[in-house]
């Protein structure tokens, strides 16, 4: 019944994978042909994928156009190469921008080296001929002395300046730490300096310079001008940091304040520079505006 066709049965396949709109054969297990779609592509393409399943008795082979697939790998590469491109160039600039910033600061340096030797030069010259021909004693001692503290106030400047290079802020204990140091240098030279520290963070780098350059040039008036004791205040305020400085009733005083306003270091307009008599002592003081000028 089956062959007369009486009965219908399962064939014709060789019609159905003739006109099957996949793109599909059949192979046995020699690897021959046994049904195969018309939409099988006749000449091999970069955009024809060919993929192969083993079944029972052979495999099934397939091809698919991967066009959109390739197209897509392409852009993708595409962007991948021009994200690599800028990356390349980001780390160039970045490295560039490294250099530069270790050149400004190289010139920085030896810009605040030359103006350290302006200020101190004849100073250190003074002493060190002193020293050439010196004999031990107290004016040696005290000429050794006022070395150290010169040297100090160089070293402790230069590094402030190098912490506080990259974003133009310094802690307030690097400015906190450089000062007890000088003023343990100082005490050599027979001036004592109470200090009392109250700056909470960072403070801009110039602001810190600054504050320094004025207490270490009023310790060495002071120790010119014979003062045994100071007291120190540095506190930040809501709109300036401030040091006020509390001495005896000295005359050096009045020629210090006329060499300090002088000072180009300090010659900038959010400075305040100014000295009271309260009748118990003399405020020193020094205020430097939060901010830069008009703001």
């Amino acid at each position: 019944m089956l062959d007369t066709g009486l009965i219908l049965s399962n064939d014709g396949y060789a019609n159905f994978f003739t006109y099957s709109n996949l793109a599909m054969e059949i192979q046995d297990a020699a690897g021959h042909v046994q049904y195969r779609s018309q939409r099988i592509p006749k000449e091999p393409s970069e955009y024809i994928e060919r993929m192969t399943m083993p079944i029972q008795g052979g495999q099934v082979v397939w091809y698919r156009d991967v066009r959109q697939l390739r197209e897509k790998q392409r852009e993708l590469k595409l962007a991948r190469d021009a994200m690599q491109r800028a990356y390349d160039l980001d780390k160039k600039e970045e490295m560039i921008r490294r250099s530069y910033i270790k050149l400004l600061m190289e010139r920085k340096i030896y810009d605040e080296l030359q103006e350290v030797l302006r200020t101190k030069g004849a100073l250190i010259l003074q002493y060190t001929k002193f020293l050439e021909t010196a004999v031990p004693g107290n004016a040696a001692d005290e000429a050794v002395s006022r070395l150290n503290v010169l040297a100090s106030y160089s070293k402790k400047r230069c590094v402030m300046m190098l912490r506080g290079k990259e974003d133009h802020s310094l802690q307030g204990k690097e400015l906190y730490l450089a000062l007890q140091e000088l003023f343990r240098y100082l005490e050599r030279t027979g001036l004592k300096v109470l200090l009392e520290f109250q700056v909470e963070g960072n403070l801009p780098t110039e602001k810190a310079l600054a504050l320094y350059d004025f207490i270490e040039q009023l310790c060495e008036s002071a120790v010119v001008g014979g003062e045994n004791h100071m007291v120190c205040h540095v506190k930040e305020e809501e709109t300036s940091y401030t040091v006020k400085v509390l001495l005896d009733h000295r005359l050096w005083i009045l020629g210090f304040m006329r060499q300090i306003r002088d000072d180009t270091r300090l010659k900038d307009p959010t400075i305040r520079i100014h000295c009271r008599d309260l009748e118990y002592a003399y405020s020193v003081e020094i205020q430097v505006r939060k901010g830069s000028e008009g703001s």
